[in-house]
């Protein structure tokens, strides 16, 4: 089953590679915490000249960028699982964003490719995951977005598979090892 969920990754890979690259801005990500430049200029002090003002944005966006992507190094712990849902014309991971259904669905299936390709260590760096979040892969070829569809309702499958065998296997060698049930919290990391 492993061999095939990487096959079928790899399937995933080359169709995502013929789409198109999208890349967000930081308050896409996160619309509630991140203001947009222009709206920013707007809450600068009034004595400042329009140059100050632009500085003045940038910086306090850059302060807003800094907090919201120290507060995802704080939840990217290591072994960590992240979930990308869509309910609602809103795509969420971290905050949610609105998107309509076609956008939506397909940042859903990229966002669930990322995250089951890349594994939160404690290496793992927030700024770049932060970034990798924010650029989407879409197409508009209706060929090339169902087969992606496909292929991903393919790796939930197996994925659901694998989890109920392996937990199978795990009961089995708790049985032949008579593992208490508190050994078998530890073994299970509890």
């Amino acid at each position: 089953m492993h061999s095939e969920r990487r096959e079928v990754l790899r399937d995933l890979d080359r169709r995502f590679a013929s789409c198109d690259v999208e890349e967000y801005a930081e308050e896409d990500l996160w619309p509630s915490r991140v203001i947009p430049l222009e709206k920013m200029k707007s809450k600068a002090p009034a004595k400042l000249s329009n140059r100050e003002k632009a500085a003045w944005a940038r910086d306090a966006r850059q302060k807003e960028i800094e907090t919201v992507v120290t507060e995802l190094a704080d939840s990217l712990v290591e072994g960590a699982k992240l979930s990308a849902q869509f309910e609602k014309g809103e795509a969420t991971i971290i905050d949610g964003i609105f998107l309509d259904d076609d956008d939506g669905r397909q940042t859903l299936l990229d966002w669930r490719h990322f995250l089951r390709t890349t594994p939160i260590t404690e290496a793992t760096d927030a700024e770049r995951f932060a970034k990798q979040l924010r650029t989407v892969r879409s197409t508009n070829n209706k060929a090339l977005a169902k087969q992606i569809e496909t292929l991903d309702k393919k790796i939930e499958t197996l994925d659901t598979e694998i989890a109920a065998l392996e937990a199978e296997m795990n009961g089995l060698a708790y049985k032949l090892y008579k593992l208490s049930a508190t050994e078998v919290k530890l073994v299970q990391g509890g």
